[in-house]
């Protein structure tokens, strides 16, 4: 149906596709809900035999949509279509009926509509409502906690978290004052963030369907507060947050929180529980924003040519951590090598000290195709409280002792491959390795830079030379300053002013010269070191901080083994999905397809059961497990 309208908007007006059908879903919304309070519940939605009446009567809904929903489009904003090009849309879309609709055909339908780019670039890929689901049911929101989703898209974990507090089923006969209660819950509890303008007016849109819960979703970036004080956008979520008491560190009543300020207030907040799905794709590469996230760490301390750089979602898994309360749990959806790759174990520590592992779920290849065939997980994890911390810490106290000396540890290889051959990576401790590929791996992507690493290995007798030569140079330079200075001691003794001050100059010179010598020598020297094992080893060693990197590890996985806590592990074996990404229905044995109980077809998949009689999919196995385990959020029935 969308694909349609989309083919007929293009062909018939030239004007952006999504902008327009999104205004005349948008009146359609108004004028089924506007329906439910006129005579028959007649419906104003629908093409006349005038082309120009058809215009008029779409418009004047879409202004009152507009009055009815504010904050969604531009107050002068207008249908652009003809009469005649909006006469050929309706058609399709006067005889469907959208309020109360299937979520999954609404959210198909904007994701179809969503610029290529987008889900390219930076990958923006709507998540299947039956992956919602289970992650809503794992981590079991409650009426009275706040929910958030700070990439919240088309606000799908939103829709759902709101759906699992207010079970469909239980508002068949819901009186009015149930139904302000739902819309009071949402309008509170419920809040999403995007960076995208278009993301951000589908969240709303699709929170109008689901239950009028738009008042908290911000078109804001969710990475950087320091941009929540150049909109007027970004000042109403300010505001929101000091309103509803989010603030973990809040300002003083009257305090005006000035930008500079913005990390001090509005990194650390309190949700109770936050699901999401971050962008793939996309790199950071704004230093002075690395320099605010741990994980940025690694990032910065490499050189590449166009500078540090770190993926989006590497960032939003920090983010999330400070964004929770203590206690507070998250569902966060990350390409499987982010819980994987050994040169990104030093993820994987940070967020084990600071949360525990709930569950990991693999979801089946298939989940995100069309768009892409990367394979992804969920991470289930909720943060440790004060009390836990305390605990963990006290565990940490009494083992810290143990931890191997890491200076001599790297020193004995470091001998052992002078004496020796070259040794290999197998021969190294497993913490070794893995620092060394934290430190000294070069992103995939980028191509090395001249003489900085492995794959520019400078070698035989011109290498030689210039090391030869930048070594002379530091000497010579050291020597010439040297010099310098006695010759300035000297006129200085005897009370040659003149000769004092010009020595003074040419010595400032001889520093800034020398120091431009040490700093290549310096840098050919760390080149030489990272084209051998060897090299990178004796790095390693000289760096006080990654020693202490290492003894961190230890002690990590040390406190690791002494909580030695179970963790849910699963993988989805049925994806919904085909090779092509095209949804897979389940049929019964004549062939008819499978329903729920509201008329939507089932989809093959095993993340959550939708019916009673039906096995129990991962959802449901994991609450079990998580009742037995006595997690706080999941109590014995």
């Amino acid at each position: 149906m969308i694909q349609n309208l989309e083919e007929l908007v293009l062909a018939n007006s030239g004007y952006d596709e999504f902008n327009e059908i999104f205004k005349i879903i948008f009146a359609k919304l108004y004028d089924e809900k506007a329906a439910k309070d006129r005579k028959n519940n007649e419906v104003a939605f629908r093409k006349s035999d005038d082309p120009q009446v058809t215009y008029d009567t779409i418009h004047k809904l879409f202004r009152k949509a507009m009055e009815e929903w504010p904050g969604i489009f531009d107050e002068n904003e207008q249908i652009k279509l003809t009469p005649h090009h909006l006469q050929v849309v309706i058609g399709p879309l006067e005889r469907i009926r959208l309020l109360g609709a299937n979520m999954r055909v609404m959210d198909d339908a904007f994701e179809y509509l969503m610029p290529s780019v987008a889900k390219k670039k930076n990958g923006q890929f709507f998540t299947p409502r039956y992956v919602i689901d289970m992650c809503v049911k794992m981590l079991n929101p409650t009426k009275k906690e706040f929910v958030l989703d700070p990439a919240c898209g088309s606000a799908g974990f939103l829709i759902h978290v709101m759906e699992h507090v207010w079970p469909i089923r239980e508002e068949k006969n819901a009186d009015a004052r149930r139904e302000d209660r739902k819309h009071n819950y949402a309008a509170k509890y419920l809040w999403g963030i995007d960076f995208d303008e278009r993301s951000a007016k589908v969240a709303r849109a699709l929170m109008l369907i689901a239950g009028d819960g738009r008042s908290h979703v911000f078109k804001v970036n969710s990475l950087d507060p320091r941009e929540w004080f150049t909109s007027q956008e970004g000042e109403s979520v300010r505001n929101a947050l000091r309103d509803q008491n989010l603030l973990a560190n809040r300002p003083p009543a009257n305090k005006v929180i000035r930008e500079t300020e913005a990390w001090d207030y509005f990194r650390d907040m309190k949700y109770d529980a936050i699901l999401t799905n971050p962008p793939f794709a996309g790199e950071i590469r704004d230093k002075d924003l690395l320099r605010r996230y741990v994980l940025a760490g690694p990032a910065l301390a490499r050189k590449g040519k166009k500078g540090p750089k770190e993926e989006r979602d590497v960032l939003f898994i920090e983010r999330c951590l400070h964004l929770l309360k203590p206690g507070g749990r998250l569902a966060i959806i990350l390409p499987q090598g982010k819980l994987n790759n050994s040169s990104l174990a030093y993820i994987r520590k940070w967020i084990l000290r600071r949360a525990r592992l709930l569950a990991v779920v693999g979801l089946h290849p298939n989940t995100f195709k069309p768009h892409t065939g990367t394979k992804t997980s969920v991470l289930f994890i909720q943060k440790y409280t004060d009390e836990e911390l305390q605990g963990i810490k006290g565990v940490e106290e009494s083992i810290k002792s143990e931890a191997p000396d890491y200076a001599d540890v790297i020193g004995r290889l470091v001998k052992k491959s002078r004496a020796s051959a070259e040794i290999s990576e197998e021969d190294l401790p497993e913490d070794v390795a893995e620092l060394l590929h934290e430190l000294f791996d070069e992103p995939e992507d980028e191509p090395h830079e001249e003489g900085s690493g492995p794959s520019e290995a400078v070698t035989g007798p011109e290498a030689e030379v210039d090391m030869e030569t930048l070594e002379d140079d530091v000497t010579s330079a050291r020597k010439t300053l040297t010099t310098l200075h006695i010759e300035r001691d000297a006129a200085k003794e005897a009370k040659d002013k003149h000769e004092e001050k010009r020595l003074k100059t040419m010595i400032k010179s001889g520093e800034k010269a020398l120091a431009l010598a040490e700093s290549a020598f310096a840098e050919a020297t760390r080149a030489e070191k990272l084209t051998s094992l060897c090299g990178r080893l004796e790095l390693l060693r000289e760096d006080p901080a990654a020693l202490e990197s290492l003894k961190q590890k230890w002690v990590d996985t040390a406190i690791a083994k002494k909580l030695d806590y179970p963790v849910f592990m699963a993988t989805s074996e049925v994806g919904g999905k085909d090779s092509s990404g095209e949804y897979e229905f389940r049929t019964n044995e004549d062939g008819n397809l499978i329903e729920d109980e509201f008329g939507n077809p089932l989809i093959k998949q095993d993340c959550v059961t939708y019916r009673e009689d039906d096995p129990n999919g991962i959802a449901e196995m994991f609450t079990q497990w998580a009742r037995k385990q006595k997690c706080s959020f999941w109590k014995e029935d």
